[in-house]
C-alpha cells in the first residue's frame, strides 16, 4: 500500500523513549555539523590547517569543516603525500571500520587532530565498540539516528563537550517568532542546524523529555533486527565479509547498499518501483565497500533504510527482489 509520504533513509520521525523522571540535561549542541566545527575549535585547528576528509562528503560536512580549517581529499593526501593537520573519518551510513582499519589511521596521520564522525552511528555510546586508540574527537547526529529535528553530541577524549552559551541572535529570534506550522519545514530545521545559537525548539523539548541513551539502544535494536533479516537474503550475496561480520557483532547500520555491480540505470527503476509499491524511497550512492579510509573503495549502489521506522523489512526484501528479477 502506498505511503502519503515516502519512508525516508533517514528516520523523519522521532524517536521516542519518555523518561519517568527528570534527567540531567544533555550537553546537546543546535546540530552534528556545529558539533564538528567546535572540536575542529578546541583542537586548535584554523583556515592555515589542512584536513584530510572522506570522498563524497556530504555539502554540510565540508561547511562544517570549511569554518575552521581547509579541507582536502584523503585520498588525495594519501597518494600525493600531502602532509594534512587533522583528518576526519566517517563510519558510513553506521557502517564500521574494517579492525585493521583503526590502527592504520591512527599510524598515517600520527600527531593530527583526529575527528571520528559516527553521526549515523547507533553503537556511539557502546564502549565495546572498536575505535582508536589516540585521543580522538567524536561526534554523534540525534536527527540522522533518532530522527530529532536537530541535535548533536561531541565528545573529546572520551568526555563529553559542552555547547558555548551565546546570546540569542537577532535572526534566531526572528525564526522563533514564526508560527508554529513553519518551525516544521526543512529551510526552519536546516537554518538552526547551520547557524543557530540554541537547539530547535522541538529537539530541546524531545531531548528534554526523553531518555536519549536509552532511545539509542532502542534504535540500535530495531536496526540489529532489520539487518539480521537483510543477512539471511540473496540481498547481500555481493556483500564484503566485513559487513556481515559488524552486523554479527551488533554494530548495525542505518542504511543498507544493495545491487553493487549493477547499472546506474537498473538502480534507479528498482528504487522508483519499490517507492510506488512500497512507499519506501532509496536514493542511488556511492558506498565504500572497502570499509577502511586508508583503502577506500566507492562503487555506486542502491542505498536503503534499515532504521527503527521500518517495521516489515521482510516486505521490503521482496519488493526489492521482485524489482531487481
Amino acid at each position: 500500500m502506498l505511503c502519503e509520504k515516502p519512508l525516508a533513509l533517514w528516520r523523519n520521525k522521532p524517536r521516542l523513549c519518555p523518561s519517568p523522571q527528570k534527567l540531567a540535561p544533555w550537553p546537546v549542541f543546535p546540530s552534528a555539523r556545529q558539533a564538528i566545527t567546535r572540536a575542529l575549535r578546541l583542537g586548535g585547528l584554523s583556515r592555515a590547517h589542512r584536513i584530510a576528509v572522506p570522498e563524497w562528503s556530504s555539502h554540510c560536512v565540508l561547511s562544517a569543516v570549511g569554518w575552521r580549517a581547509t579541507p582536502i581529499g584523503i585520498r588525495e593526501s594519501l597518494r600525493y603525500a600531502i602532509p594534512v593537520d587533522a583528518v576526519l573519518v566517517y563510519e558510513q551510513w553506521g557502517w564500521p571500520f574494517v579492525p585493521e582499519a583503526y590502527e592504520e589511521i591512527e599510524s598515517h596521520f600520527k600527531g593530527c587532530f583526529l575527528l571520528w564522525d559516527q553521526v549515523d552511528s547507533s553503537h556511539f555510546l557502546q564502549p565495546r565498540a572498536p575505535g582508536f586508540v589516540a585521543p580522538t574527537a567524536r561526534v554523534v547526529s540525534l536527527s540522522k539516528l533518532l530522527g530529532y529535528p536537530g541535535g548533536g553530541l561531541l565528545t573529546m577524549n572520551n568526555e563529553y563537550v559542552h555547547p558555548p552559551k551565546e546570546a540569542v541572535s537577532g535572526l534566531t529570534q526572528a525564526l522563533l517568532d514564526l508560527p508554529a506550522d513553519c518551525q516544521t519545514s526543512f529551510e526552519f530545521k536546516e537554518a538552526f542546524k547551520n547557524g543557530a545559537e540554541i537547539l530547535h525548539p522541538h529537539a530541546d523539548l524531545l531531548v528534554r523529555e526523553n531518555d536519549i541513551p536509552s532511545a539509542i539502544e532502542m534504535e540500535r535494536l530495531d536496526r540489529c533486527r532489520n539487518a539480521e533479516a537483510l543477512l539471511q537474503s540473496p540481498l547481500v550475496s555481493s556483500w564484503p565479509r566485513w559487513m556481515c561480520a559488524a552486523v554479527a557483532r551488533g554494530l548495525a547500520p542505518g542504511i543498507a547498499p544493495l545491487m553493487r555491480g549493477e547499472t546506474v540505470e537498473r538502480m534507479t527503476a528498482c528504487r522508483d518501483r519499490v517507492e510506488m509499491e512500497l512507499g519506501i524511497r532509496g536514493e542511488i550512492y556511492n558506498f565504500d565497500w572497502n570499509g577502511n579510509p586508508m583503502r577506500s573503495a566507492y562503487e555506486p549502489c542502491l542505498a536503503v533504510p534499515l532504521h527503527g521506522q521500518v517495521q516489515s523489512i521482510e516486505e521490503l526484501i521482496s519488493r526489492v527482489l521482485r524489482a531487481m528479477a
